[in-house]
């Protein structure tokens, strides 16, 4: 976080030079109290050409408001403000004059100038009191996703009202660039706090953890989640781990700390998907089951009174599909579609990884995120100004670990025939000086490759075994080959896009080589010695044999295979057979990873969905009762 403040904070497209200075400054806040606030400066400095709003390049100044060219920003956007400055500075009639602007989400001002020989851009920020890294005045200045599991970015996440200029106005002559000594002390120390959060284990009392979470970041209201059968108090500061068609039951728990008048409020469970491909952030909400709060459990009228605890009850039922408006861009084929209507698992996010009380690494790759919040909204009038129409929320992380299909989504015929997939290998034997061919060995994978996730946390080994057929073909008297030693290893792949997957996607590499919409971690390997086979007759001088490798699971996370619209993880397993007196062998095949159904809670995924062909609209059926040929 300190690095992102400080540093140069350079543009990737800058215009011929660009210079950064950030002064951080502690000033005495309304309230009597210390804040640290921030002043950074951008200049533009003119070259050959001239500035113009097209080769400024991207700049965020605050998770809501940025610079981007490549993009037109609507009247209601966050970044409006900064746009329309920048073209009145930088646009024909360009008057030289200062032109002001505030982010309507965060403690932001800002100001454009267009002077004889640079662009100068003024950002001031307040980051708030020293306190928790948890505390909003920090969070709304963060961007991705929140200790609260609240996401912070363009026009979402917490929003911390300013009058626009009071920053400026707080922290002062932005000419003079003084910096006390305590203030850059206590700025350092701050920054700190943020920049190194505590781990979920040295802090059980983060909202983003299962067993339950106060969140004392609003002044005015503080918020806790009790998930039933686990206490604020809980020992266990892992995100709770739920399944497919099991209820996530719990209370909220709200106490203000001063007479708060509010409108409406709401528990949703939300399932929302990022990622970050270069420059380009994508989002996605695949799931928003809203649950609204009786009138008959509020007050009348809406006033919430100062200390006094409010608890609100939540149910909600993790769903094994999703509605069809999820996956509504174009497919390839309704397999496709159907594929990306299943609930991901939870991925990504390093406080929700993992099997009950341990946090394990998923391997998902940086900015790639998928997260599920049991969230609190509530909309209210502004404590001091009256403002009506503020809106708070407030989140808690749990994890989801959804079942899925035993079978695998039957890949396109192109890429099961690339060069890469091989599952089948020919080879000739040879023995002795010099080398007389003693026959031919050929060698096939009989069946896909799947593993099974334990219906709870694992405490077993997970593992499978690859069948593997061996045909041997003699050209005189039968002299067995001799088998030495078979091994390999299990590779994890995540494909992910900006824009939306409509095949099942295949690995793309840049110019250079260097992958462009995918990352693949190798595991650890494996190798086993065999003996001998037991060798078959299979007509004239042919013989057969089977050969079982078996495969464990390495102890890391190992999720379950899943397709979205945005993110795709599949697994790979090679394996490499080494025989006597021939080439060895070596096999590339898919591995399918899928989690165990359970049986006591909903129906089957089948039943609870059917095709309306009257309409023409498609809702998701099995993929096996349906034909593979194009929509």
């Amino acid at each position: 976080m300190l690095e992102k403040i400080l540093g140069s904070g350079d543009p990737p497209a800058p215009v011929n030079h660009t210079e950064k200075f950030a002064y951080p400054k502690i000033a005495t806040a309304r309230n009597g109290n210390l804040t640290f606030l921030l002043l950074s400066t951008w200049r533009y400095h003119k070259g050959l050409g001239n500035i113009s709003f097209d080769n400024i390049g991207y700049l965020p100044i605050c998770p809501h408001v940025m610079i981007d060219p490549f993009r037109t920003w609507g009247p209601h956007d966050p970044s409006y403000g900064l746009q329309e400055a920048l073209k009145m500075a930088l646009g024909p009639q360009g008057d030289r004059q200062e032109h002001t602007g505030a982010c309507p989400r965060c403690a932001t001002d800002f100001s454009v100038r267009l002077n004889p020989q640079f662009l100068g851009l003024h950002v001031w920020q307040d980051f708030g009191p020293e306190g928790s890294p948890g505390d909003l005045a920090w969070e709304t200045h963060c961007d991705g996703i929140g200790l609260d599991g609240v996401p912070n970015c363009g026009d979402r996440g917490h929003i911390l009202y300013h009058e626009p200029g009071t920053i400026r106005k707080l922290y002062g002559d932005y000419g003079k660039y003084e910096i006390q000594a305590a203030g850059a002390s206590l700025a350092n120390k701050a920054m700190d706090l943020r920049a190194h959060p505590k781990h979920p284990e040295e802090n059980p009392n983060s909202s983003s953890q299962g067993g339950g979470a106060m969140d004392h970041s609003d002044a005015i209201l503080s918020v806790e989640f009790r998930l039933r059968g686990s206490t604020a108090a809980s020992l266990s500061p892992y995100a709770k781990s739920f399944s497919t068609g099991e209820k996530i039951e719990g209370t909220v728990a709200l106490c203000p700390r001063e007479n708060m008048r509010f409108q409406d409020i709401n528990i949703s469970f939300l399932g929302d998907e990022y990622t970050t491909v270069r420059h380009a952030k994508a989002h996605r909400q695949f799931l928003n089951m809203r649950q609204s709060v009786p009138d008959s459990l509020l007050p009348t009228p809406k006033i919430f009174t100062k200390g006094q605890k409010y608890d609100l009850e939540f149910s909600f039922t993790v769903p094994d599909h999703l509605p069809l408006s999820v996956c509504d861009h174009d497919t390839a084929s309704r397999i496709v579609r159907q594929a990306h209507l299943r609930p991901p698992p939870s991925f990504g996010d390093p406080n929700v990884a993992g099997y009950g009380g341990k946090l394990l690494n998923d391997f998902a790759p940086r900015a790639c995120i998928v997260v599920y919040t049991i969230q609190l909204t509530l909309r209210h009038n502004h404590p001091i100004s009256g403002q009506a129409g503020r809106t708070l929320t407030k989140g808690l992380k749990v994890r989801i670990k959804p079942t899925t299909p035993s079978q695998p989504f039957p890949l396109r015929e192109a890429i099961l025939c690339a060069h890469d997939f091989p599952s089948y290998g020919k080879r000739t034997v040879l023995q002795g000086s010099p080398k007389p061919i003693l026959g031919t060995l050929s060698m096939a994978i009989e069946e896909p490759t799947t593993f099974c996730l334990p219906l709870r946390d694992p405490v077993m080994i997970i593992s499978s075994s690859v069948k593997i057929r061996v045909v041997y073909t003699t050209t005189g008297d039968p002299i067995f080959p001799q088998f030495k030693s078979v091994g390999g290893y299990l590779t994890s792949t995540t494909f992910f896009t900006a824009t939306c997957h409509k095949d099942f996607p295949e690995k793309e590499k840049d110019f250079f080589g260097r992958a462009s919409n995918f990352d693949t971690v190798q595991f650890q390997p494996f190798s086993h010695s065999f003996t001998s086979l037991n060798w078959e007759p299979d007509g004239a001088d042919r013989y057969s044999a089977t050969l079982l490798v078996p495969v464990i699971l390495p102890r890391e996370n190992i999720i379950p295979t899943f397709h979205t619209c945005l993110l795709s993880r599949s697994y790979d397993l090679y394996l490499k057979v080494v025989v006597k007196d021939s080439a060895p062998f070596e096999f590339k095949v898919p591995a399918h990873v899928f989690a165990r159904e359970d049986p006591l809670h909903l129906p089957s995924y089948g039943a609870a969905v059917e095709l309306n062909s009257g309409a023409g609209d498609l809702y998701p059926v099995p993929y096996d009762l349906l034909e593979t040929r194009e929509p």
